[in-house]
Formats: structure tokens, C-alpha cells, sequence
């Protein structure tokens, strides 16, 4: 907590501990005040320790310090303003991710902006006419358009003047990228502070390489600076002839909330290349966050779940997740999915278990029909003709995986099997009898 007293003037530090209590006040260290009445204390270099903007009426000038931790506080810089400083307040006005500072004096008719840069320096003054007396400042967002305005109360014109801030964002790393032809290729991760240039019609293009059988997920995050954004996806801009366009577009999707989200399967044996188009319906320019995942892609459809809606579970062992097999002495039910791709030629289908129990052996099983029979401690999922596919051993976690094509698997395009886990689950098993199911999966080969 930061206080002023009179006879001097003089600004004290009470330090909290973090439970409403404080130490006694005591001077700021190296700091001279006279006749200032608030200061702006703000982490000005983004260091993760609070700064100050001091105005010092002496001098014409709002002194930067920089924190140093605790009570302790270096003077870096003296920003020269017009008018006598009184009041100080720090606070991101243009939302570029860098606090700026605004200085108001009782003897003007304006107040002094400086832009901060993020590192404990700004740009020059500029000052921006209010009426008379400029005392008391605040920033709100007083139109919910995402961007703060500057409400200056004039101590003896008994006027409040309103100010409304226009965003800028420098250039990212990315740029030029306003065209397909221009797309920055991107990797998976995360990509943050991201800018759209003003006027609606500046686009930014990304190309992401997504290999075969495999699933692409791009989620958009612009939040109050960027309430319209709206993306697309696109073929490679390369081989796309309507790379851009939006009829053309493989998917789109619009701001929701604060996020927007995108999916694609690259079902095909090669890789690919796919071109994201991120753009504005309207207004000015925005800054955005990019996540990039891409993951192996998952089909077939789930079927006999182990929560009783079928059939009961053999000793009331029924589990509470959805599509999750009968409940097993760790307390869940066995799951069975699949990655790569339905294509019968690729030989890429890899089935997975998940929420058995560990160390077990697994055993994954094909069939010709859809069953549901109470059997050991699961549901047996699966009638004629059936075939022990591949045996596989549990992790410490109860998950498994196939591995390599899957041999003698009796199918071909154009036909339907289905599949489920069994696996070992212990002397201690739920129902006693020393075995149990996954859930179903039913897949449609091509």
C-alpha cells in the first residue's frame, strides 16, 4: 500500500502480508516528492515487479523508477510534460500489450499521453486538449467495444471529459503474410500476440502441414480486442485455385465467446498442406492468440457402453463415463479407440486401450455382428465370426496399443466389423470371475 501525508509531502510504503494486515509506513526509498498527489505504479518493463511513474510539480516531469523488489526503487528517466504534473495513472490504452501513462495538471487544458514501449521507456508526449483544470483520471471501458476510454474530471471547469483510445499494434514476426501465396508456414504450438492490420480487408495467411491419417485442430483466441475475427481453411494455396475464397473454404468458422475452433482430418495416405485464412468481418486492426495441434485422427463409432443403458453390467459393476466399458477395480470402465485412417489399402489403423487395468494382458477382438451379453465382469460386445486380432500388454496407466498392420483380420472395403478389448483384470476383480471388456467400436472399412 502506497500513501501520501502532508508537512512534507512525502509518499510511505506499507507493506501487506498478504492477509489484510500491513507493516508500519515508512519513506519510499530514494524517492523526493513535493506537492504530487497520486502516482501510477505499474510493472512498466513486464520484469514481474511493480514500477513507478511519480509526478514531480518541481521539475515539470513524471519521473520513472524502475522496482527493484520490496520497498526499493531506481530512477531511470524524467518524461517532460507541459503542464505542472499532479495526478499520474498507467494502464494499456492501445492494447498492445505495453502499459502507457497519462500525466494531468490542474494549471492546463490538456493532458500528456506517453505510449509505452514494454521496457520502461515511451514514446514522446503527445498532449490531448480536455477542458480546464485536468485532476482526477480514470481508464474504463465505458462502451463495451473492447477498448479503454480516458475519463478526466476538471477540478474548477466542473467537467468531465471522455476520451476514446484507438488501438495499434506493431507488426508481427510473421509479416507480410496478407496473402495465400504469402503464408508463413507454421509448426504445431502456440503462437501469441499476433496482429491483424486495420481496414477488414488485411488478412493473415498461415500454411500447416498435416501428415496422413492425422487430425488438425487450430483454435483462434481474440478476445475483446478482436470481437469479429472469422477464419478459413484452405487447400495448398500451391494447388488450391481458390485458395482465399470463401465458397471455397474446406471449413470456416466465426468467434464464439472469446475462442474459434477449426478441425480437419487429412484422411489420405500423403501429407498435406492446408492454408489457414485469419480475417475481420470488421472494424480496426486486433490482436490474436494461435494454437496449432496436430494429432493422430481418430474414426469408428462408439457402441455397447458399460453404464446399463444396454444391457446391465454382471454385478451392478456398471461405470458412470460415457462409452466406457464395464467398471473394473480401478474404479472406471475400459475405453477402445482408433487413429489413422478407415482406408482399407493404407494399413494404418492403430486400436488403443485405455483405463484397464495396468500390467495386464489385452487381447483385441474383431466380429462380424453386434452383440451385448453379460460376460466375466463386462459386456461381450461382438458375435460370429470372431477373431483374436493382436495381444498386447498394459502400461502402468491400463493403456495399450496395437502395433503394425493387423494380419488374418478377415475384412476388406466395403464391410463392417466391430471391436472391443479383453483384458486380465486381476484376483481381485470387480465380479470375481478375473476378466472384463472394453466398450465397442464399430468401423465402416473403405
Amino acid at each position: 500500500l502506497v500513501v501520501s501525508r502532508e508537512d512534507p509531502w512525502v509518499y510511505e510504503w506499507l507493506a501487506g502480508d498478504g492477509a489484510g494486515s500491513f507493516a508500519p509506513a515508512r519513506p519510499l526509498l530514494g524517492l523526493d516528492f513535493a506537492d504530487e498527489l497520486s502516482i501510477g505504479i505499474e510493472d512498466l518493463d513486464g520484469d514481474g515487479v511493480r514500477d513507478l511513474a511519480v509526478p514531480r510539480a518541481a521539475t515539470n516531469v513524471v519521473a520513472v523508477y524502475r522496482g527493484l523488489g520490496g520497498s526499493s526503487f531506481a530512477h531511470v528517466a524524467d518524461l517532460p510534460v507541459s503542464e505542472v504534473p499532479r495526478n499520474v495513472i498507467t494502464r494499456d490504452l492501445d492494447l498492445d500489450g505495453a502499459p502507457d501513462l497519462v500525466a494531468s495538471g490542474t494549471d492546463s487544458r490538456a493532458v500528456t499521453l506517453f505510449l509505452g514501449r514494454g521496457d520502461a521507456t515511451f514514446e514522446p508526449g503527445v498532449a490531448l486538449p480536455v477542458e480546464r483544470s485536468p485532476f482526477e483520471m480514470q481508464a474504463a471501458d465505458l462502451d463495451a467495444d473492447g477498448l479503454p476510454e480516458l475519463v478526466v474530471l476538471g477540478r474548477y471547469s466542473q467537467t468531465v471529459s471522455v476520451l476514446r483510445a484507438a488501438p495499434s499494434y506493431p507488426a508481427d514476426d510473421f509479416e507480410p503474410n496478407e496473402t495465400c501465396a504469402q503464408a508463413v508456414e507454421l509448426a504445431a504450438g502456440t503462437y501469441a500476440r499476433l496482429s491483424l492490420e486495420a481496414g477488414g480487408g488485411a488478412d493473415d495467411y498461415y500454411s500447416i502441414q498435416v501428415p496422413p491419417a492425422s487430425l488438425l485442430s487450430v483454435e483462434v483466441a481474440g478476445g475483446a480486442s478482436a470481437p469479429d475475427l472469422a477464419c478459413f481453411l484452405h487447400g495448398d494455396h500451391a494447388t488450391d485455385p481458390g485458395c482465399g475464397s470463401v465458397p471455397a473454404a474446406l471449413t470456416e468458422g466465426v468467434l464464439a465467446g472469446d475462442t474459434l475452433a477449426l478441425g480437419w482430418s487429412n484422411t489420405s495416405a500423403v501429407t498435406r498442406s492446408y492454408t489457414l485464412r485469419v480475417t475481420r468481418t470488421s472494424g480496426d486492426c486486433a490482436l490474436y492468440d494461435l494454437a496449432i495441434t496436430v494429432a493422430p485422427a481418430a474414426f469408428g463409432a462408439p457402441m455397447c457402453p458399460g453404464d446399463g443403458s444396454l444391457v446391465p453390467c454382471p454385478c451392478g459393476n456398471e461405470a458412470g463415463e460415457p462409452y466406457s466399458g464395464c467398471r473394473n477395480a480401478s474404479g472406471a470402465g475400459a475405453k477402445i479407440a482408433v487413429t489413422g485412417t478407415s482406408v482399407f489399402a493404407n494399413a494404418d489403423a492403430v486400436f488403443h486401450l485405455t483405463q484397464a487395468m495396468p500390467h495386464k494382458t489385452a487381447l483385441l477382438l474383431q466380429g462380424e455382428t453386434a452383440i451385448a451379453v453379460p460376460f466375466k465382469n463386462g459386456v461381450l460386445c461382438m458375435g460370429p465370426e470372431t477373431r483374436r486380432l493382436q495381444v498386447s500388454l498394459t502400461s502402468s496407466a491400463g493403456s495399450a496399443s496395437t502395433s503394425g498392420p493387423l494380419t488374418g483380420a478377415g475384412f476388406a472395403p466395403g464391410t463392417t466389423r466391430y471391436y472391443q478389448w479383453w483384458y486380465r483384470a486381476g484376483l481381485l476383480s470387480t465380479c470375481g470371475t478375473g476378466s472384463n471388456f472394453s466398450s465397442g467400436l464399430r468401423v465402416d472399412w473403405q
